[in-house]
Formats: structure tokens, C-alpha cells, sequence
């Protein structure tokens, strides 16, 4: 068995999908395909448009064979967060061949370059880097900066599209790891993040497209996905595109449980105790876009302040996420959907695997205390809050996390 796996959001899936998969199957000669897929939270920390099962079908109806949940710790971590908790998933398994990923350049050795500095931390790299960070950039800034200081101008392009940016952050991961699994790296077609040039509509042109197109019957474009994977999408019948009134009011509940004096340890996830600060002193009423705005500065993105935010909402610390990332003991792999024809993989999966492969998510039962189960924890939170949105904005009940069920397409 031949296995290509692709980290993945498919918010939604898309013939750009398609594409990467079918492309690497070409290149490869692999049989099959996986995906470890965010579940209802985009790593920017926003709501998916569609819950995770719904984008799950749809990815196996345009060809994926298995769908695995990348567990919401690491879905809204930080690009370094993500990369590494789905490719240590994958090296769990036991059983992946190849990490296909897109990118705009293909140049393997300026990628080989700068995954070595970044492995390795010389010395005018970590000096390059601390005087950015003083000076008040993020550090996703910084660590260009660094770079670029190293590589000089030849390495603008690469560093600045954002593809590539984390196609390097799979590269790390897997050179830290010592990961026998093989990247693959697919020149991307078309713009996939908005503006498509014509060759395929983006997952961005799509949700622009919802945004604007909102009636009582969800329609997608035409020509924005493979029929059956179109038919899904459309099938669930909403689209979470603006859940921002609901989000105010939880946040809003959140900051009035609020604890004084935390460690930083034991504040949110991606929350500083200046940023903690920050939020509290807004005082109510409050809206999601004030806090953003209050902690979105020239050092802080605003993508990692809507993920502190989420973070707040699901009680995720700080502390939480260095004992993940600090762990190396087996975790799990949470299936959502499969094609009808593949299950059969899940078989030789099982045997193989280094870790729990759960089909049946109420008997599953991480041990007390374990990494895996404070993972386990928070997936369900995730679930419930995104069920909690659906129903405040759609009033669509939801089943909660260990009653559903994976999706056989």
C-alpha cells in the first residue's frame, strides 16, 4: 500500500484540491490518499463556513479516500503548531509515504536552505532576530527579517507568498522529527488564496462568493468543485460565514468569569499578560471586532489575535500548549470521513498505527491525565461551541462530539 497524505483546512474543498492530489498521485505512483484536516476552526481562529463532517464527505466525494481531525490545538496554533502537530499525526501512523503540499516556487534549495538555519539557529540568525522582536515586529516578521539577512534579497519572493511559508514550516517539522515520510511539493495553479487567474476558483473565491450570495438555498459557483463534493456543500444548508454577533456575546461572557493575576501559563493560549491586560481594561459591552482591534498591534497579527480570543472562549492555556507540543507520547487520530471503497485501509491502519485510530468516538477513553486526553477534551469543547453558533445563527441542532459519527461517502 502506497499512501499520500495532505495537510489540509478545504474550507471548502475545491478542483484546486483535486488537483494537488491527482498531481501527486501522478508523481508518486501511490495508490491512496489522506488527509488531516482542521476541524471546525480555521488556524486563523475564525469559524469554519461548514462544520468538519460536512467538509469531510465533500473532500472524499472529490477523491480523498480517508479524512483524519487535526485535534483544535493544533488546527489554531500558530503555522509552527500546525505543521508539526499534523506531521507528527502522520508519523504516527505509521504508514504515509509521501506529505504532498502546494507551493509557488519549487526551488528545492532555498527550501533546504532556510530549513537548515531554522534547524540550526546560528548565532547572526538569533542575533537578527532578537533585534526585530525588540523592535516591536511579530514574529513571523522577525523571522523573515532573520532570514532575509542570512539570504539576502534573492529570497523576497519565496518568504513572502504564503503557500510556500508553510510548506517550510512542513519541511521543519519533518526534518525535526527524523520522519522517513518523503515531501512532495506541487507548483501551484492559479491563485488559490483570491483573485483565481481562471484555472480554478480559490477556497477564498468561493467564501467571497457565499458572502455575497446569501439566500434561504446555499449555491455554490459553477466550476468550483467536483459535482458530488458541490452537492454536499450545498446539502448542508448553511454557510457560517458572519458569526461574529454570537461570538461578541460568549467573548463578552468570558471576560465577565474572567481571573485577575494569572500566570502566564494559565492564560489563554497565544495571550500575553499585556494582552490579558489589554482585554480586560475595554471593559463592556464589547464587541469581537474591539477586542481584535485592541490586540491586534504592530507585534501581534491579527490572525494570532483571533486565535488568543478562541482560545479564551475554549479555556485553551498556555500551559496546554507546551505540554503538547513538549510530549512524545502516542496521541490519536479522529476519522470523519471515508470513501465507501477505501475502508479497507483502516484495517491495515489500525494494525500499523502508533497511536488510537477512533471510528467510534464515544468508546474512545484516552488515559487520565494523558496528552491525548487533554487533546481529546478540547475537541469536544470545539465541537460544542461550533454547534452553539449553528444553532444561535441557523437553529439547526447539531449532534455533540462522541454521539456523531464518521461519514462513509
Amino acid at each position: 500500500m502506497s499512501l499520500i497524505a495532505v495537510i489540509s483546512e478545504f474550507h471548502p474543498f475545491h478542483y484546486g484540491h483535486a488537483y494537488l492530489l491527482e498531481e501527486a498521485k501522478r508523481l508518486t505512483g501511490a495508490e491512496h490518499t489522506l488527509s488531516v484536516m482542521s476541524g471546525n476552526f480555521t488556524q486563523q481562529g475564525m469559524p469554519m463556513y461548514w462544520d468538519k463532517l460536512t467538509r469531510a464527505a465533500a473532500a472524499c466525494a472529490g477523491g480523498t479516500d480517508l479524512i483524519f481531525e487535526l485535534p483544535v490545538l493544533f488546527a489554531t496554533g500558530s503555522a509552527g503548531d500546525f505543521a508539526r502537530g499534523a506531521v507528527t499525526l502522520l508519523e504516527q501512523l505509521n504508514c504515509v509515504d509521501h506529505l504532498c503540499f502546494g507551493v509557488e516556487d519549487t526551488e528545492s534549495e532555498i527550501f533546504e536552505k532556510i530549513t537548515d538555519i531554522l534547524m540550526e539557529e546560528p548565532l547572526k540568525y538569533r542575533i537578527r532576530l532578537k533585534e526585530a522582536l525588540e523592535a516591536g515586529l511579530s514574529f513571523p516578521a522577525a523571522r523573515e527579517d532573520a532570514l532575509l539577512s542570512i539570504l539576502g534579497e534573492d529570497a523576497v519572493p519565496l518568504l513572502s507568498r504564503p503557500n510556500n511559508i508553510l510548506a517550510l514550516e512542513y519541511l521543519l517539522a519533518l526534518k525535526k522529527l527524523s520522519s522517513g515520510i518523503r515531501p512532495i511539493m506541487i507548483r501551484r495553479r492559479g491563485d488559490y488564496h483570491g483573485g483565481n487567474s481562471g484555472t480554478f476558483a480559490s477556497a477564498t473565491d468561493i467564501r467571497n462568493y457565499i458572502s455575497g450570495h446569501i439566500t434561504e438555498k446555499i449555491s455554490l459557483p459553477d466550476g468550483s468543485m467536483p459535482a458530488a463534493s458541490r452537492n454536499i456543500t450545498e446539502q448542508a444548508g448553511y454557510a457560517l460565514h458572519h458569526p461574529e454577533d454570537t461570538l461578541s456575546s460568549l467573548l463578552a461572557a468570558a471576560m465577565l468569569s474572567a481571573q485577575p493575576g494569572l500566570s502566564p501559563g494559565e492564560l489563554p493560549m497565544d495571550m500575553t499578560p499585556e494582552l490579558f491586560k489589554r482585554l480586560t481594561e475595554l471593559g463592556l459591552p464589547v464587541s469581537w471586532e474591539d477586542a481584535l482591534n485592541a490586540l491586534n498591534t504592530k507585534n501581534v497579527t491579527r490572525g494570532r489575535a483571533c486565535r488568543a480570543l478562541l482560545h479564551m472562549l475554549l479555556g485553551v492555556t498556555n500551559r496546554d500548549r507546551n505540554i503538547i507540543n513538549g510530549t512524545n507520547e502516542p496521541l490519536y487520530l479522529n476519522l470523519l470521513a471515508a470513501r465507501n471503497e477505501s475502508t479497507f485501509l483502516l484495517k491495515e491502519m489500525i494494525a500499523s498505527a502508533g497511536c488510537s485510530i477512533i471510528t467510534k468516538r464515544s468508546r474512545f477513553r484516552p488515559a487520565e491525565g494523558s496528552p491525548a486526553a487533554l487533546l481529546w477534551k478540547y475537541d469536544q469543547k470545539a465541537t460544542g461551541l461550533y454547534n452553539q453558533l449553528i444553532y444561535q445563527s441557523f437553529g439547526i441542532r447539531k449532534k455533540d462530539e462522541l454521539r456523531s459519527s464518521p461519514v462513509i461517502v
